[in-house]
């Protein structure tokens, strides 16, 4: 009897120290890995690409019309809207590429080496997918999200300058009339642009 009372409490801290190590790297709405997460798994793809001499790429996103669905509707709606945004996502990619939640509203996906058309293809596929109306508790809500592309090693060897260029080139998106995606490559004097819908330049 001791002893089985000794194996179920072992059980049971196990199982703590499983959910706590689970929520300082997942973020606990979306059950997505966090900014945290992404972070040191971009870092690894950094080192591991430098050493293999190859490519992979970073989409930046940030959902648009979301705040007015979340003020107007109230948190529980918008918590909802997250989550099932979440999921889209997650069906857009591809095995072992990362859909990681770094905030209110903002996504990355860590695509692993992919071709440049291919890129354009999954953005293109993104911006369809979140575009499509979500019935959430008898409602139909309606959103759309900005993309901003960045690419190893052409925009940056390190994570910052990766996530900073992407973020840029999200918010570039924005300026431009949301609901599209911007390519950016220190390659090229100007970054692509498309729309939804659009083939990338």
């Amino acid at each position: 009897s001791l002893l089985r009372q000794l194996n179920d409490q072992h059980d049971e801290l196990k199982k703590l120290y499983e959910q706590m190590a689970r929520h300082a790297t997942h973020d606990f709405l979306t059950g997505l890995p966090n900014r945290k997460h992404f972070h040191d798994q971009l870092a690894g793809t950094i080192a591991s690409a430098k050493q293999d001499k190859r490519t992979f790429t970073v989409l930046y996103l940030d959902l648009d019309g979301f705040k007015a669905i979340n003020d107007a509707l109230g948190h529980a709606m918008g918590d909802q809207l997250i989550e099932n945004t979440a999921r889209r996502l997650e069906r857009c990619v591809r095995k072992g590429d990362m859909v990681a939640r770094v905030g209110g509203d903002e996504f990355v996906v860590l695509l692993q080496e992919v071709a440049s058309v291919d890129i354009s293809k999954i953005a293109e596929k993104i911006l369809k997918s979140l575009s499509e109306p979500f019935v959430i508790s008898d409602k139909t809500l309606s959103i759309t999200t900005s993309i901003g592309v960045s690419t190893f090693p052409q925009d940056g060897t390190d994570a910052n300058a990766l996530i900073h260029i992407a973020d840029c080139a999200m918010y570039e998106t924005k300026r431009s009339g949301k609901n599209g995606y911007r390519i950016s490559s220190r390659a090229h004097a100007q970054p692509a642009l498309a729309r939804a819908g659009d083939q990338a330049i």
